[in-house]
């Protein structure tokens, strides 16, 4: 498909602009249900067409599909993590971490990441982590907890991009705002 016609259907299933990114405070599309499903279908085709790429072995694929979930996970979800450590995905990045580094594929270490199956990132709901009730400094300690995270999400988008440039593969995301 070609990318003018992605970028159309993408506007196309933006329905409404009420959404607030928490981060920045701008407002953000809300996509349909309608959208959602779609952009579910062409994920997968893109992971369908993967497999087929005989540049990387079925287990190297398996990883970076892995790798690829996990990033979306962490992207959807950064806000309940900084929040939670109950979310599990720390856990999903780290087990994918570990595929990534056992396939074969050059070694993936994050910032932050303390060894094989930690991070050293606090969070809010950590016993040992004193949640601040001023709200700037609550504010302040959610921004640091969240660049944190944001630089682990950088990571994994910048070694997809590059295991995709030099595999011909479509991993990292592929969303309007990207290059």
């Amino acid at each position: 498909m070609a990318g003018a016609d992605v970028y159309g259907q993408m506007l196309h299933i933006m329905t409404d602009w009420d959404t607030t990114d928490n981060k920045t405070g701008e407002k953000m599309a809300k996509i349909s249900k309608d959208g959602y499903e779609r952009k579910a279908e062409y994920a997968a085709r893109r992971m369908e067409a993967n497999a087929e790429n005989k540049n990387l072995t079925p287990a190297q694929h398996a990883a970076l599909r892995d790798l690829a979930a996990a990033r979306h996970q962490l992207h959807c979800g950064i806000d309940r993590l900084i929040k939670s450590a109950e979310t599990g995905i720390d856990d999903t990045i780290i087990e994918a971490i570990g595929k990534i580094n056992k396939s074969g594929l050059p070694n993936l270490k994050l910032p932050h990441q303390l060894g094989p199956d930690a991070f050293d990132i606090d969070c809010f709901q950590d016993p040992l982590f004193d949640v601040p009730e001023d709200a700037d400094e609550y504010a302040g300690e959610y921004e640091r907890i969240h660049e944190q995270w944001s630089a682990v999400h950088s990571a994994i988008d910048n070694y997809l991009r590059k295991t995709d440039s030099e595999n011909k593969t479509f991993y990292a995301p592929t969303g309007m705002s990207r290059e």
